[in-house]
């Protein structure tokens, strides 16, 4: 049991009702959850105020809410007034577990992409570190819980609970991925970063939920403004110069084009690989690395692991085979060629071009989820008319509108420029049905949802998944 008193400790309150010398067990922003002893966070969101229910958690024993405006009818309870709940939610969660990032090696990691295979590259260079991300929570190398897709980030509580966890546990070093939605919704307030990482930001991504380049870039920013060590930027992305506005000091910066802290000197094309020759503030090293691609993660880790470790010798072997996350261009079968990948942004189109085999045909299973704006549908309309022959356009989350509806502009375009498609709604049937369509000199790639074990249809959770989806299918037919 915690005191009241003590948890609100930092948190900026207004105005207060009643005594705040109550003892406190949980922390809830879901009404469903609450019970004696809790404490209700009423969050007003873009699309629903948790303020309607208030009654329903002081129905279930709730005597203590933490409100954006003044509530009235509750003279058994105590009301704090505060200008942002979702801060005083991951202050108070910190607060909860005696602030466990004071006493660890936070650090996290922010862009468009790439998050999850520099998380997991780094928890395969130190194995006995934590992390936390889409992949789900790991401490020393153990899977703890998978992650279920829906917050790459998760909520404040569930942050500072793994955190003491790895402070029990008598881990040092934790690697965050933290999200923009996270920032924005303040999810990592009250958490002491040593060090972080920014990799890119693609200006059209999550424009639907940021409305601007400049609140995306603001919410990245927010890591940078939240850590008090070394940052490492990607002097190759243009918005790495927002970056430098808001610190002077401690920063470092790596390059595949551009001599600085952490830069590539010379790339060579060899038989099986390629080999880059690397400056790490003037340490000289050689990597080979199996694809091109490869070398966006393994030139950010290494900068980490040169600040914060003064190493990078002991770790270059391991650089080299590079393994990616599950559902990170998973090959479920050779012959023919079929591939699941979490690709559904224009910076990871890219990115991917080169690892496209010579095939006959390429087949694309895509579906744009309901956030997406316009001129993120363009962007990849123009890479998937040059990548590819033939496009099954499915479903991906859905909140209020129908999967046709998320997908409208991009037919529009395939339409228009006479690229070859079929709409399958069904995401499963749409699988089954490239498969099927797939020759052995064809190459299948169903992009979007990588490893992800959870779907939202009409914002209903059902469990669902490409990977498994798809072995299923395969090893449907092959048994046929």
């Amino acid at each position: 049991m915690k005191k009241l008193n003590d948890l609100l400790r930092g948190v900026q309150i207004k105005k207060f009702y009643g005594s705040l010398d109550r003892e406190v067990d949980s922390l809830i922003i879901d009404s469903r959850e609450a019970g004696k002893g809790s404490v209700f966070f009423a969050i007003k969101g873009s699309r629903f105020d948790s303020h309607n229910f208030i009654l329903d958690a002081h129905k279930q024993g709730c005597r203590v809410f933490i409100v954006e405006r003044e509530i009235s009818g509750f003279k058994d309870s105590t009301l704090i007034i505060t200008d942002n709940s979702r801060k005083a939610f991951s202050i108070m969660s910190s607060n909860f577990y005696n602030n466990p990032s004071d006493k660890l090696n936070v650090y996290g990691i922010t862009g468009s992409t790439g998050k999850t295979t520099l998380i997991h590259l780094l928890r395969e260079l130190l194995p006995d570190s934590a992390s936390l991300g889409s992949e789900g929570k790991f401490i020393k190398k153990n899977l703890i819980s998978k992650g279920e897709g829906l917050l790459t980030t998760p909520e404040s509580f569930e942050i500072q609970k793994f955190l003491d966890r790895c402070l029990r546990e008598k881990v040092k070093d934790v690697f965050l991925e933290v999200s923009s939605f996270a920032l924005m919704n303040y999810r990592v307030e009250g958490i002491s970063f040593k060090g972080g990482i920014f990799l890119n930001l693609h200006p059209t991504h999550h424009l639907m939920i940021h409305k601007t380049i400049l609140d995306y870039l603001k919410s990245k920013i927010h890591l940078l403004e939240l850590t008090r060590g070394p940052f490492v930027l990607n002097l190759d992305d243009p918005y790495h110069s927002f970056f430098k506005e808001k610190r002077r000091g401690n920063l470092f910066f790596y390059s595949k084009r551009t001599k600085t802290h952490f830069f590539v000197e010379e790339k060579k094309v060899l038989d099986d690989g390629f080999l880059f020759k690397l400056n790490l503030m003037g340490e000289k090293i050689d990597v080979k690395l199996n694809k091109e691609g490869d070398i966006d993660i393994a030139l950010p880790a290494l900068s980490f692991l040169k600040i914060f470790y003064n190493d990078t010798t002991s770790f270059v072997e391991k650089v080299k085979d590079i393994k990616r996350p599950p559902g990170r261009w998973e090959v479920l079968s050779k012959n023919p060629l079929i591939v699941v990948d979490k690709c559904n942004t224009p910076l990871c189109f890219e990115k991917i071009m080169d690892l496209f085999p010579l095939v006959r045909r390429r087949i694309l299973v895509f579906s744009f989820f309901e956030e997406e704006d316009i001129r993120e549908t363009i962007k990849i309309f123009t890479i998937v008319r040059k990548l590819f022959d033939f496009v099954i356009v499915t479903s991906d989350d859905t909140k209020t509108k129908t999967p046709f509806m998320c997908n409208r502009d991009f037919m529009k375009l395939l339409k228009r420029h006479d690229i070859p498609f079929k709409f399958i709604e069904d995401r499963r049937e749409a699988i089954n049905y490239g498969v099927k369509l797939t020759n052995s000199s064809d190459g299948l790639f169903i992009l979007g949802r990588g490893d992800e074990s959870f779907m939202l249809i009409r914002g209903n959770r059902v469990k669902y998944s490409d990977v498994e989806t798809a072995k299923e299918i395969i090893h449907g037919i092959k048994r046929n």
